[in-house]
């Protein structure tokens, strides 16, 4: 995969569950794990009505080049490309 193919910034997160607050109780959010160069492959969408709103999904396949963090990454992260949080 050459580089100029990589052309869109992604964001892999981790939820954060070590986090408290001076109580002691869980904080929450996401821990940012490290950005790369990638490319999204659109693979299909679909929208249909549910309780009278409309509802999209859509499949995409993501490239990045193997490093220490994308070996790292587990189905419970999530990735954000262009700003949008999306689950693994």
């Amino acid at each position: 995969m050459s580089a100029g193919q990589l052309r869109k910034r992604v964001t892999f997160e981790r939820e954060d569950t070590e986090s408290t607050d001076a109580l002691g109780d869980p904080v929450g959010g996401v821990i940012e794990l490290g950005t790369v160069w990638g490319r999204v492959e659109p693979l299909r969408g679909d929208e249909r009505v549910a309780a009278s709103a409309i509802e999209a999904s859509f499949e995409f396949r993501l490239h990045v080049r193997l490093s220490e963090l994308t070996a790292s990454v587990t189905e419970a992260d999530q990735v954000k490309i262009d700003t949008i949080p999306h689950q693994i």
